[in-house]
């Protein structure tokens, strides 16, 4: 009997109004008592309604017609600027091959195209400020840097005792690495350039871009999926490689949004590569980084909010 209820209230919504349909699943005696058929009932007099009432129709295309425009701007932005660094990085990779220019410097030119790119998409195509892309001042912001930093050396070595729990890496393994002075600071200036140009295109630009259009969350997301998908060059790259670093780009956006500036998320990419590049192996460490990295979320809320009302307190 109360299918049978059901099924009248839907022939019902299909040709007449709200109300009327209310008035229905009175007359059937359905009530709150009975919850899954009378908030079967329900449902299907909010959306009978909507049947009588085409400007909230109109409406709703109207709306979902502007989201379409708008990500499909953003996605035509996107790949633009993932277009353009391609060109630049082939260019300047050829441009290096006629040039007596050393190997150690010709490694530069991946990351040079980034920026350059970066920089010519936010001035001259997206009309982006310095401080949109979030360069903010060094000066005012240097604790910003160091914590990000301090962040990235703490669950390095929290990773690496992992490595050794699980024997990914052997406990001599750090007997025979090199750390004579000018490979260390070789390692530290080329680390340096990374984490400003990863951090200035995926966070800076790319992210500050799908903001300025109101798309925060999806712009974390395709962020942090282009981030991982640039590593996919690394040696040993294989799928749980790929989500670490997507959950590293996700960390990194949760950073630049919360600080309101690019400097703890390139502080904290600096010193991670530089552990990386230095003191570990090539391969393993996923498992590990994924752990950190999930743990390195509270960490920063409580880091942000004791922020927050330090500022408040002023």
């Amino acid at each position: 009997m109360e299918l049978i209820g059901i099924l009248i209230i839907y022939l019902v919504a299909a040709v007449d109004n709200r109300a009327e349909v209310g008035r229905r699943v009175r007359h059937i005696g359905l009530d709150e008592g009975n919850a899954p058929c009378y908030c079967s009932c329900r449902l299907l007099c909010a959306t009978a309604g909507t049947r009588k009432n085409p400007a909230a129709g109109h409406s709703r295309v109207q709306e979902l017609s502007r989201n379409m425009k708008t990500f499909g701007t953003l996605l035509f932005r996107t790949a633009r600027i993932a277009v353009l660094a391609v060109v630049f990085v082939l260019g300047l990779a050829v441009l290096l091959n006629f040039l007596p220019v050393k190997e150690s410097l010709s490694k530069y030119a991946v990351h040079a195209g980034m920026l350059l790119a970066a920089w010519i998409c936010a001035k001259f195509f997206d009309r982006m400020s310095l401080r949109e892309l979030g360069l903010s001042s060094v000066r005012k912001d240097y604790r910003h840097l160091l914590f990000g930093g301090g962040l990235a050396f703490l669950t390095s070595v929290l990773m690496g005792a992992g490595m050794i729990l699980t024997g990914e890496m052997e406990q001599d393994h750090f007997k025979t690495i090199r750390t004579d002075p000018p490979q260390m600071l070789d390692t530290l200036l080329f680390c340096i350039w990374i984490g400003f140009a990863e951090e200035l295109l995926f966070r800076g630009y790319f992210l500050s871009l799908w903001r300025k259009y109101g798309k925060i969350y999806p712009g974390i997301i395709v962020s942090a999926l282009l981030f991982s998908a640039m590593h996919i060059l690394n040696p040993s790259y294989g799928p749980l490689a790929f989500l670490a670093a997507f959950a590293i780009g996700l960390l990194y956006g949760y950073m630049f949004l919360a600080a309101g500036n690019l400097w703890i998320p390139i502080g904290h990419h600096i010193v991670w590569n530089f552990c990386q590049m230095l003191f570990f192996p090539p391969e393993g460490g996923e498992v590990a980084a994924l752990i950190l990295v999930a743990a390195s979320f509270p960490i920063l809320f409580v880091y942000f909010r004791r922020q927050k009302r330090a500022k408040l307190r002023l």
